[in-house]
């Protein structure tokens, strides 16, 4: 049986614009992941990190998070989302390209202590796009292709996070510590970058689909009649409220009785 994966044929051609952007967002962070997040904490140990500086860098995230998390729902609210989650992104991601150079500015435990303080600064953007992505996503993809886009998207992560790993592991085998963790990090950083890309082509579906404009509403032939005569006219039809029979009852009288004004008020009400 043929694999499928990004098969598109029973999507509607205005969706498919952000289902692949969705799907190229996250193979390019599961690039970052797979190449420079994988491979931080491991650097770290080889410069000769201690327990507390390896928790402080892996928790920083959570502790910002934790702080940070509802005042950054509000500001969402506020803002467009597409734009809010992509300017995150950008911030965020400036942090992947301090890591390139770091190997070469600093000493073991100045590298690693600039690492905690860059972890705590990308956590600030980080919380906002964690939060915003998820109104974006909801934003961007109808409510019957949510499962199979959200499924599609764990698939191409899993398979670019372990391509990536098995690749970068190999290279670093054969490298000297610094070269290759300063190519492992752009590499990181570029994934970091095309996310970030794909991220600003996903728009919203308000944004796609034109305004519908409100269906106008229906006159009554009659409407235009004066209300005694109507009443009249429902006496005699016996019809208390308003109906068909009361309302060709009226024309007929009121276009005996007076036919000039009949003709202008047809006329007012075309």
């Amino acid at each position: 049986m043929r694999f499928n994966l990004f098969q598109q044929s029973d999507i509607p051609e205005k969706y498919r614009s952000n289902f692949w952007h969705l799907y190229f967002d996250i193979a390019w962070f599961g690039v970052l992941s797979g190449t420079a997040v994988n491979f931080l904490n491991v650097y770290v140990t080889r410069l000769g990190a201690s327990g507390l500086q390896i928790g402080l860098l892996t928790a920083m995230a959570a502790i910002v998070n934790l702080f940070l998390a509802i005042p950054a729902g509000r500001w969402i609210e506020k803002r467009h989302t597409g734009r809010a989650v992509f300017w995150s992104s950008i911030v965020l991601r400036l942090g992947y390209v301090l890591w390139i150079p770091l190997p070469w500015l600093f000493d073991a435990q100045g590298q690693i202590w600039a690492l905690i303080v860059l972890a705590f600064f990308m956590a600030i953007p980080l919380t906002p796009l964690g939060v915003g992505f998820n109104a974006l996503f909801a934003e961007s993809v109808p409510d019957r292709f949510r499962a199979q886009v959200a499924g599609t998207r764990n698939v191409t992560f899993a398979i670019a996070y372990m391509l990536t790993s098995f690749g970068a592991g190999y290279f670093l085998k054969s490298m000297q510590l610094d070269m290759g963790y300063t190519i492992i990090f752009a590499i990181g950083a570029f994934g970091a970058a095309m996310s970030s890309y794909h991220i600003y082509h996903v728009t919203p579906l308000e944004e796609t689909s034109p305004l519908q404009s409100a269906p106008t509403p229906i006159q009554h032939p009659g409407q235009n009649l004066p209300v005694a005569l109507r009443r009249r006219c429902a006496l005699i039809s016996g019809a208390p409220h308003s109906g068909t029979s009361c309302w060709c009852c009226s024309l007929f009288i009121w276009r005996i009785i007076c036919p000039h004004r009949f003709i202008r008020s047809s006329m007012c009400a075309s």
